[in-house]
């Protein structure tokens, strides 16, 4: 049973709600995600063939009942018979959890996980959890890599210090809040958000592109941006330790060029992919163009990879065997978790919640490291040979 479902047939009355009473899901960007015309005419279709059926989830509120979810077909009701009209609608109470995640499966399962749908999803989400609004939302574990760490209303990664004390969040703690299973999905829209955000991309420019192109120039865009943070990071540890009035002033002109690049390569970078895309036609570009495109400016500003003696078969061995070991039938704890499963009424309930404490917690650290290897993967799977530049572009030979 989905959530709709579930909240539909739990503890709700039928009821006659006037549709022009009736709000919009307080977490829904009406103006942003405006409603599909041929959803709302297809519903006008069914309904004129099949009659209405009350599957609207309303909760009341002192300014008037809310919409949890159903916002075309309520559309599509009021186009046929104007808003004095009475619909019968399902009136539950329900919280601000329930309405936000109410609104995201409603967004899922009508029209899937693409871009536009995860931009508003995680857009409203992060907002919410900014407003303190979100009582269910996970904490981010301790010994979560500070990299993945955002703080709300912000969609930057490992933001300034003065957002530190807002509420933090992570692409895996949105996805296990909705129950959404494609994390990639959420990344995505937090790297395109983040480049609108920094105004390295205008949203509009991504309207006309296919779900899987704007999530791919989100996300290269946002490399695009780290990567030459990372050269203005360097060049000012550089100009710390120069040994020489002459090497400082050298410096100094690098830097001047690098912060002048921070600011207008990704936006360069933004513009250059949609306009790719659009000269050679939305249906002549895949995902591997866009990466390609986007490696050729990264490989011209990223720093050189640090060489490191590490082991890689050793270090690879030793995570997958232990990790093979502990999940082995013959293994006591997975032994034990067999035992307890087969007779569970002999367990009271303390002890289920101590195995599923730990379970849980177990679960959670594994998709931390998950996380922080996915985003290595994805780069080396697109990584191109070439000799990186010791100077940025027009820079000092």
């Amino acid at each position: 049973m989905t959530i709709l479902e579930d909240a539909s047939m739990t503890e709700a009355k039928l009821q006659r709600v006037r549709i022009g009473d009736l709000k919009p899901n307080p977490f829904r960007d009406i103006d942003n995600y405006q409603l599909n015309e041929e959803k709302v005419e297809a519903l006008m279709s069914s309904i004129d063939v099949s009659g209405w059926w009350a599957n609207i989830l309303v909760r009341e509120r002192p300014g008037g009942p809310e919409l949890a979810y159903g916002h075309h077909r309520i559309e599509a009701l009021r186009r046929m018979f104007g808003d004095d009209y009475k619909a019968q609608v399902l009136v539950k109470d329900l919280s601000d959890d329930n309405m936000l995640r109410l609104m995201v499966q409603e967004n899922l399962t009508i029209w899937g996980g693409g871009a536009a749908t995860m931009l508003e999803n995680v857009r409203a989400t992060v907002k919410a959890l900014a407003e303190g609004k979100l009582a269910e939302f996970p904490e981010v574990a301790g010994d979560t890599p500070k990299q993945q760490i955002r703080y709300a209303p912000s969609f930057q990664m490992n933001g300034p210090a003065a957002r530190r004390a807002a509420p933090s969040y992570t692409a895996a703690a949105i996805a296990k809040y909705h129950g959404i299973t494609d994390k990639r999905g959420v990344q995505d829209a937090l790297a395109t958000l983040e480049a609108i955000e920094r105004r390295d991309l205008e949203e509009k420019d991504l309207l006309d592109l296919t779900d899987v192109q704007a999530r791919e120039i989100g996300r290269q865009v946002t490399g695009v941006r780290r990567d030459v943070e990372e050269r203005v990071k360097a060049t000012e540890k550089a100009l710390e330790d120069a040994p020489t009035p002459g090497a400082r002033k050298k410096l100094e002109r690098k830097l001047e060029k690098e912060r002048k690049l921070a600011e207008e390569l990704p936006r360069q970078t933004g513009k250059q992919l949609t306009e790719t895309v659009r000269k050679r036609g939305r249906d002549n570009v895949s995902r591997d163009d866009i990466r390609q495109e986007g490696a050729k400016v990264r490989t011209k500003v990223a720093l050189p990879k640090r060489e490191r003696k590490i082991d890689c078969d050793a270090v690879v061995a030793k995570i997958t065997n232990h990790l093979y070991d502990v999940t082995r039938e013959d293994h006591p704890a997975m032994g034990a978790l067999v035992t307890m499963a087969s007779n569970l009424n002999l367990f009271s309930p303390a002890h289920v919640r101590r195995v599923l404490e730990a379970l849980h917690t177990a679960a959670d650290r594994i998709d931390t490291y998950i996380g922080s290897i996915e985003p290595m993967t994805d780069d080396e799977a697109v990584d191109v040979e070439a000799e990186v530049v010791s100077e940025l572009p027009g820079g000092d030979a």
